[in-house]
């Protein structure tokens, strides 16, 4: 039980290691990916702002501009529009990553350079709109409806899903009636590129999977550390158990000499019954009324030293064994067998009457007929009964040598 117990709050203790272990990594990587979120946006968000501020002071230019052809030199809206985009937005940077977009209300004007402007030619807002969707864009739909109510703003979309998102701001302005729009857009792919926000991914990639590898191997280490050591209790715990096991088998083998060693004092080496000096010893000791009345019954073997002659000494040790285990076998807990000389043994019996002594003696009568004692040699007894306190139990034990009665 100990050593189930034991297995059980190891493999707890492992398993827990592996929990806070799976808790650390996954706090750690979350971490990762909320710190690369947040900093692609503040990215975004930085290069939105400052974008849109460009573009809001290029849309004041374009409207000074626009303003000053058509009211101080004289040229047409249309003219003016030309010259504008020759003179200030080609001049802007307008490459594939980042380019500037110039509508007004009914036309693309111009948008990222000669060519994509002329595949625009003819076309209004709406129209482009119309085509990003065709072409997979997405994200368009805030975007398209802050520009068809003529609202400035900023915002990331995607016109070909092909290429990617887009972050473009716009600005809106008036020239006599009419009303323009321009913008610039630049790649979000060109922004990470030119911010190193890729080097900077794989920066923090590279630092988790060294804390993750980290981790894990501290943990497999504290993993082992806990199984050397649940190893080495185990093996203490062993060798505590053995040390105790022979120990307690010392303090039984000690135990056991004692117990021969008191038997010997008081016990008959032959027969294993009780001695002459301590049947001497504890009868003054029965002397109380609560063992009242006490029956002595002296048992007598008629004849051993003839069956020690001619059968051999071996075969009356045998007789005297053999009529010890009779009478232990017939008497109570309580009552007391005892070989006080060669050939005579006495049966103490508290709280016995005469006549369960007699039938006691016709008991242990019948027990030594069936047995090989009766045909070898003759067996007498003498019963004899202290029934007050006032007699005298050493008197009771000698009257009961002249009260034979002969097996």
């Amino acid at each position: 039980m100990m050593k189930k117990r034991a297995s059980e709050n190891y493999l707890i203790k492992i398993l827990l290691i592996f929990i806070i272990t799976a808790a650390f990594i996954s706090a750690l990587w979350l971490d990762v990916f909320y710190e690369i979120g947040n900093h692609k946006k503040n990215i975004i968000d930085a290069f939105s702002r400052e974008q849109y501020s460009i573009t809001n002071q290029l849309s004041d230019r374009l409207q000074e501009s626009l303003n000053d052809y058509v009211q101080n030199k004289g040229f047409t809206l249309h003219s003016a529009e030309e010259k504008v985009i020759s003179e200030i937005i080609k001049k802007e940077i307008n490459s594939q990553n980042k380019y500037v977009f110039f509508y007004n209300s009914k036309n693309i004007l111009f948008e990222r350079n000669y060519l994509t402007t002329e595949q625009y030619k003819g076309k209004g807002l709406k129209d482009s709109f119309n085509l990003w969707e065709y072409n997979g864009g997405s994200n368009l739909d805030e975007v398209k409806s802050l520009m068809n109510s003529g609202i400035s703003g900023k915002g990331e979309i995607v016109k070909d899903s092909k290429k990617g998102k887009e972050m473009v701001s716009w600005c809106f302005f008036k020239v006599l009636n009419e009303k323009y729009v321009i913008g610039m857009s630049t790649s979000e792919d060109y922004l990470f590129r030119e911010t190193l926000f890729n080097q900077h991914i794989v920066r923090l990639y590279i630092l988790a999977g060294i804390a993750t590898m980290a981790i894990i191997i501290l943990s497999v280490a504290f993993s082992l550390y806990l199984y050397f050591m649940f190893k080495k209790v185990k093996n203490l715990k062993n060798q505590l158990k053995n040390k105790n096991i022979q120990v307690q088998n010392f303090v039984s083998t000690i135990s056991q000499l004692e117990k021969s060693a008191r038997k010997a004092t008081i016990c008959d080496p032959l027969t294993g019954v009780y001695n002459r000096k301590f049947f001497y010893t504890i009868l003054p000791k029965m002397n109380e009324e609560l063992f009242l009345p006490i029956a002595a019954i002296r048992v007598n073997i008629e004849g051993i030293k003839n069956i020690n002659n001619v059968l051999g000494r071996g075969k009356g040790d045998e007789v005297l064994v053999e009529l010890a285990e009779i009478l232990l076998e017939s008497c109570n807990e309580s009552d007391i067998v005892s070989r006080i000389s060669d050939n005579k043994f006495v049966l103490i019996m508290i709280n016995t009457d005469r006549e369960a002594a007699f039938r006691k003696v016709d008991e242990i009568g019948e027990k030594i007929k069936n047995s090989f004692i009766g045909a070898i040699c003759s067996i007498s007894f003498g019963i004899s009964v202290k029934t007050s306190e006032t007699q005298n139990l050493f008197r009771i034990l000698k009257s009961a040598e002249k009260n034979i009665r002969q097996l």
